[in-house]
């Protein structure tokens, strides 16, 4: 298929009929690409020289070894991806967020930066699951995650905290534009309904903590924030609170 090459008789082809041919190919047929790491081409336009069979082989023994090599790479990245993100949304997972709201605080501390923490909780997400199904709420839980990632700024790192509870962590923010941030996120979630399912409506209760303000430590962080989301929670649910 490469452009101004020959096929191993010397002769010229046209591109549609390599393209012909290549269809013979059992890795073409059968469009398995993951079944392949790669191609290696070997090129004897300038030394002249035949590639006999011995060459062949060894060559085949150094394309096999680095393909092991490359399929355990990605094997090694995708495992490790996994391990870091939640199956369903496809949002950092709990155990990712914990190391890195961690790391964040001391970062924070060592350079007098400020951070804050939102953890957020679907409201009466037991009614959707007992309403409409839990492949339903999978949706939900799925779409959230979708408004999580497109309305907050891409240096806020977002996770699935477990169930229906979401976590972020805002970077370089105050208590205040926290708040402005975390309202304006429970009035978009609000204003919609889940796509396909024009019935089902939810809405989230946010509550807020601030290092430096509300605690200067990880679990400080985490136990202010979950006690502002309960605040929200037995005011009436759908709102935004701090400590």
């Amino acid at each position: 298929m490469v452009p101004d090459t020959k096929c191993f008789n010397g002769t010229e082809i046209a591109s549609q009929d390599k393209s012909t041919m290549c269809q013979t190919c059992p890795v073409f047929s059968s469009q398995d690409a993951n079944s392949i790491e790669g191609i290696l081409l070997i090129d004897n336009s300038e030394s002249k020289k035949s590639i006999d069979e011995k060459t062949i082989t060894i060559l085949s023994v150094i394309a096999h070894a680095v393909g092991i090599a490359i399929n355990n790479s990605k094997t090694y990245s995708s495992v490790l991806l996994d391990s870091i993100h939640d199956e369903l949304t496809g949002l950092h997972n709990r155990r990712y967020f914990n190391e890195r709201l961690i790391d964040e605080v001391d970062r924070a501390k060592r350079y007098e930066n400020i951070l804050s923490l939102l953890l957020c909780d679907i409201d009466h997400f037991k009614n959707v699951n007992d309403t409409y199904g839990h492949p339903v709420g999978d949706e939900v839980l799925i779409w959230l995650g979708n408004v999580f990632q497109n309305k907050l700024r891409k240096t806020d790192v977002v996770a699935r905290f477990g169930g229906e509870e979401f976590a972020v962590v805002l970077l370089n923010t105050e208590k205040n534009k926290a708040f402005e941030i975390a309202e304006n996120l429970r009035i978009a979630i609000a204003d919609s309904y889940l796509p396909e399912y024009q019935k089902v409506k939810v809405t989230i209760s946010i509550g807020i903590s601030t290092l430096g303000v509300d605690s200067n430590s990880f679990d400080g962080l985490i136990n202010q924030a979950d006690k502002a989301l309960y605040h929200a929670k037995s005011k009436g649910r759908n709102m935004v609170c701090t400590v």
